[in-house]
């Protein structure tokens, strides 16, 4: 029985360690979105701060 015992624990093991393995990679593909998002709504920001330099930067030439 001992053997068998051994096998059972083993296995239970593996199991526990699998779930907390597919815990992680999903938390980690949520932040992995979240962060993918935030870069996408910096970079339209950046876009957005840098046209509006053009913009101010073409009425002081025109003021000069």
């Amino acid at each position: 029985m001992g053997f068998l015992d051994l096998i059972i624990a083993l296995s239970i093991t593996s199991i526990v360690f699998l779930i907390a393995i597919i815990l992680e990679v999903t938390k980690l593909q949520a932040q992995s979105k979240a962060f993918s998002k935030l870069n996408q709504e910096t970079q339209e920001k950046l876009s957005s701060l840098r046209q509006k330099a053009e913009s101010i930067e073409k009425l002081l030439e025109n003021i000069e």
